[in-house]
């Protein structure tokens, strides 16, 4: 069986959620630094693959397995050949070595010699995708790294976007003019300044014209003192919520957070707002609003932000309790709308920010239908029938809505829109755009809109 590869992505078209990062070279001092012992009791017996992301993918001319690991512990992504696919659903924990050559006998009906399989082991571990010592070291060194540091660095420049300051203007400037842009923004015009912004956090190749959609009326509005940036957690956590005192910087320079905000927002929550803070470590959905922020704001070196990951409502909309109803979702809400209203009450100008996409159908996202256009107009149609809940900021509605279909469009903006919608004041919304972005011979599709309420 060929050994597993490793690639560097490209660009963003490389990964389903259109933000990817480098894969560097693997060291192989740490690959060599754990005891043959270790290895062999632990990992080479019964392997454990961590929680990764697999699709069918090309490489060097050959169909293989592309695995992700969608916490970012494995910058890039590695290639295993297909049939390796069926061994990996084995890497439990619970299956022998011995178990995994006879499920590859039963499927191929060749043998597959046990070094084989342990030579696959070892590369998986040095590209850190098992769950064993070497990662348990390497994991608690990267978040300590991340914790100790008072910035968060920009984790998709030069992938996702241009890594230079004057290209990545230039290339944030080119999305308003390309086919189904909105035209350059007219600053001039200040139309009253904007409570709330919807924008999609898929990478700029396939939704840059909707981003420019939303931040020209960001540009075209009077700025705010404040953004509460709301993005979702893709990599998943175990709270709901999750904040960061740290700045964020990007090529355009540095972005302050408003320590003093997150602060009196914790203290009101009974849940740690930190907890889970290195989800924001590689998370591309506040990163490429700040980049439109910076851009186009009048006093960049005076923005302040609060940046708020907000994770899967998946087991309490399938569950016995609503969102709303939940503690954790319920607390965290009344908390910020609280402390909105501290900042009202300073006179202090806020505008909430919801990174978030809508739809991801297909194939690669674990639908069996194939991406007709028949299919895609009825996502078209549901998508329609959600954001008409978002326009008119009934976030009750867009709950039912949720729950009755089961998700099964896999709108992961869900719980942040639902957020923004229960704390945004009322508002007169206007639906600036609205996209799909559809590949059918990858089986991937996702859609996604632009709002401004004012």
């Amino acid at each position: 069986m060929p050994e597993a590869s490793q690639r560097v992505p490209r660009d963003a078209r490389d990964s389903p959620a259109g933000a990817v990062s480098r894969l560097p070279a693997v060291d192989e001092r740490r690959k060599h630094s754990i005891s043959s012992d270790v290895l062999m009791s632990i990992i080479m017996e019964k392997p454990r693959i961590r929680p990764v992301e697999a699709f069918p993918a090309e490489y060097e001319g050959r169909p293989v397995i592309a695995l992700r690991d969608p916490q970012g512990y494995t910058e890039g992504m590695v290639f295993v050949p297909q049939e390796a696919l069926a061994l990996l659903g084995l890497f439990d924990g619970e299956h022998t070595v011995l178990d995994i050559q006879e499920a590859y006998m039963r499927q191929y009906g060749q043998l597959l010699f046990s070094e084989q399989i342990h030579q696959l082991i070892r590369q998986l571990d040095a590209y850190h995708l098992l769950d064993s010592p070497a990662f348990t070291e390497y994991r608690a060194s990267v978040e300590a790294k991340f914790r100790s540091s008072k910035v968060r660095r920009a984790s998709h420049a030069g992938v996702a976007y241009e890594e230079e300051p004057e290209a990545l203007r230039r290339q944030l400037d080119a999305l308003f003019s390309a086919p189904g842009g909105p035209g350059a923004p007219e600053a001039a015009l200040r139309n009253g300044p904007l409570k709330g912004l919807v924008a999609p956090h898929i990478d700029l190749l396939r939704g840059g014209t909707a981003y420019a959609h939303a931040y020209k009326a960001f540009a075209e509005a009077e700025p705010a003192e404040l953004y509460i940036v709301l993005g979702v957690a893709h990599a998943g956590s175990q709270h709901p919520f999750i904040l960061t005192r740290k700045d964020f910087e990007t090529p355009l320079g540095r972005v302050k957070t408003d320590v003093g905000f997150v602060q009196r927002l914790q203290a009101r929550c009974t849940q740690d707002l930190l907890a889970d803070e290195i989800a924001h470590k590689i998370e591309h959905s506040i990163e490429f609003q700040l980049l439109f922020l910076q851009h186009l704001s009048p006093e960049p070196d005076r923005i302040a932000i609060v940046p708020i990951l907000v994770g899967s409502f998946r087991e309490w909309v399938e569950g016995p309790l609503p969102p709303k109803q939940h503690p954790a979702v319920s607390e965290f809400i009344e908390a910020l709308r609280e402390t909105l209203q501290e900042e009202q009450q300073r006179r202090r100008r806020v505008c909430l920010i919801a990174g978030v996409d809508l739809s991801h159908v297909g194939h690669r996202f674990g639908d069996p239908q194939e991406l007709t256009p028949k299919f895609l107009s009825r996502v078209k149609r549901e998508d329609e029938r959600f954001l008409r809940h978002v326009t008119e900021q009934d976030a009750a509605s867009l709950l039912r809505m949720i729950c009755e279909e089961k998700d099964w469009r896999k709108v992961c903006g869900f719980p942040a829109l639902y957020t923004f919608l229960q704390v945004l004041p009322k508002s007169r919304a206007e639906l600036l755009d609205y996209q799909q972005w559809s590949d059918p011979p990858s089986g991937c599709s996702v859609s996604f809109a632009s709002l401004a309420f004012r």
